[in-house]
């Protein structure tokens, strides 16, 4: 197996979610952030903006992206436990690699799970990649997960797929 697509597709993972995960949470734009609570739960929606963030890989290169990442989050106390779902979507990402090529950010990953007294169920779902201007490559990753947790920790996972692509021009 060739590894090096691998490596580059888990490096456009690490940039985003990086990126996404060094905001601060108050980097979020007021403006367009919304919780509503019901009797059926609470829904937040919000925008968080990327422009002139910049994430260091682990040779030290950065990387610098714009745009911004919707985040949808619902949470439902049930009978025994709760129910989470939450879904981030790319609006108009690039991100700038040192040379200056600029890669156009898509995708979108999903998450829900269940809580029970012995335990939880989860599903996950990446679909994301950077799309190469001109001549640059496409990097893609899909990432399929599901599984439960018991009440010891255990996890079980009963759908594990991971595909990733390189694509030359």
């Amino acid at each position: 197996m060739n590894t090096t697509p691998f490596k580059r597709t888990f490096l456009l993972a690490a940039i985003l979610g990086a990126g996404a995960m060094t905001i601060a949470p108050n980097a979020a734009r007021a403006d367009d952030a919304t919780t509503q609570e019901s009797s059926d739960g609470v829904k937040s929606n919000v925008i968080i903006p990327l422009d002139g963030e910049t994430v260091t890989d682990a040779q030290g290169r950065k990387f610098t992206l714009s745009g911004s990442l919707h985040v949808t989050f619902f949470a439902k106390r049930q009978q025994d436990g709760f129910f989470i779902k939450a879904h981030v979507n790319a609006q108009g990402i690039s991100v700038t690699a040192p040379d200056g090529t600029v890669f156009r950010g898509v995708g979108a990953i999903n998450f829900q799970a269940r809580t029970e007294p012995d335990g939880a169920t989860f599903k996950a779902v990446v679909s994301i990649g950077l799309i190469g201007a001109g001549q640059a490559p496409n990097f893609r990753l899909f990432v399929n997960l599901r599984g439960s947790v018991d009440q010891n920790g255990n996890v079980t996972l009963t759908r594990n797929t991971f595909r990733d692509t390189f694509e030359v021009r």
